[in-house]
């Protein structure tokens, strides 16, 4: 989890942009008094379009949807952020 966190933060400093987080001292299965995001991470049931950006082997295998955030910053480097402010859920 430490790892996470630091992968988090380097990601944040790629992009220029600071997103907080915090740490949960246990899990709760509902969640009344915040807002539950998790069903955002359902990569199975993920109906989302990106808009396309150029990849290392799109000539090759077309773009691919869905990659890291790393394989958008290594691909749009300092466009990275510009990229994410377009797309819309």
């Amino acid at each position: 989890m430490d790892l996470n966190f630091q992968i988090y933060e380097i990601i944040n400093k790629c992009l220029g942009i600071a997103l907080p987080y915090s740490k949960t001292e246990e899990y709760f299965h509902e969640t009344p008094s915040f807002k539950d995001l998790r069903y955002l991470s359902d990569g199975k049931n993920d109906t989302f379009k990106n808009e396309n950006y150029t990849q290392v082997f799109s000539e090759k295998f077309g773009f691919i949807p869905n990659l890291s955030i790393l394989d958008l910053i290594f691909n749009e480097g300092r466009y990275a952020k510009d990229y994410l402010s377009r797309q819309h859920l």
